[in-house]
């Protein structure tokens, strides 16, 4: 394959899933806007203004929503498409094989240190007014409703699909016309860009490359989907334990610095440890 049609190829399954957040989005909104308001909005300027800015409230207040009825679209669409293909889509996935615990282990490491340290960078340094702002508005969106489904959407539904679209599919084409290093890397902007906040992108780019690093590493999906549900909960929770100890009170930077240095050094070890037990295996 060459490497235009690979590029071209890996962008599918994300513009997919984009595809379906938008219609859910959509659906939303319809079930959303009292059929009486959009009438009396049709000619009036001010109170389609009003309805606009209604409407956004209760779509961002149904966000987990939203998020968990395009992942069951898109994976519903995946098994159609793959359900009569040799190999399946659990196969081409590589969801198939097990996995060595030890893997799963370290990507967990990997996973925890370094959502640690981008939280110690992000909260200890000074980030764009507008950045926070939609950040912080992203956030409650997410935390905001029923925390079953927060939960459920964050820490399960969110890392297993995104794994899917970003490593399973996307990185996994890429690799079939780039070397692993670029492949990796080219995913990780995908990732990063899909996620639309600026500040979310910024570190979601980070956290793209070693997700794609723990996919290569252990040869299984199941690494990657375990690096990244305890790199989301770690946010959620991480968020309420400090939130109760610091109350409303300036976490001090040199909380910070420590979420940083620990993070990395987690980090960085899980990393070492995955890259020398896959040279060792593969030179057995």
């Amino acid at each position: 394959m060459s490497k235009s049609r690979a590029f071209f190829s890996a962008l599918a399954a994300p513009a997919i899933y984009l595809g379906y957040n938008i219609v859910a989005t959509m659906i939303a909104a319809l079930v959303l806007i009292p059929y009486g308001s959009l009438m009396d909005a049709v000619n009036d300027p001010e109170k389609t203004m009003k309805l606009v800015q209604d409407l956004t409230t209760e779509l961002l207040s149904h966000t987990v929503e939203i998020l968990i009825v395009t992942a069951v679209l898109f994976m519903g669409t995946m098994m159609l498409v793959y359900r009569k293909r040799t190999p399946t889509i659990w196969q081409s996935l590589k969801l198939v094989q097990g996995v060595r615990p030890t893997y799963l282990v370290y990507a967990a490491v990997i996973g925890f240190g370094t959502n640690l340290a981008t939280l110690g960078l992000v909260s200890g340094i000074q980030i764009p007014e507008e950045w926070e702002q939609s950040y912080s508005q992203m956030t409650e969106a997410l935390l905001g409703g029923n925390i079953i489904f927060s939960i459920l959407a964050i820490c399960l539904v969110a890392p297993f699909v995104e794994e899917v679209v970003f490593r399973g599919f996307s990185q996994r084409i890429l690799m079939t016309a780039y070397t692993p290093a670029a492949s990796i890397c080219l995913q990780a902007v995908l990732f990063s860009l899909f996620h639309g906040n600026p500040l979310q992108s910024t570190y979601t780019l980070l956290a793209g490359v070693l997700a794609g690093f723990v996919y290569l590493w252990t040869n299984s999906l199941w690494g990657a989907v375990m690096f990244h549900i305890v790199y989301n909960s770690t946010s959620f929770i991480g968020d309420a334990v400090l939130v109760s100890i610091f109350e409303n009170n300036e976490i001090p930077s040199s909380v910070w610095a420590v979420f940083v240095a620990f993070g990395f050094t987690m980090a960085l070890f899980g990393m070492r440890q995955l890259s020398k037990i896959r040279h060792i295996e593969t030179a057995v």
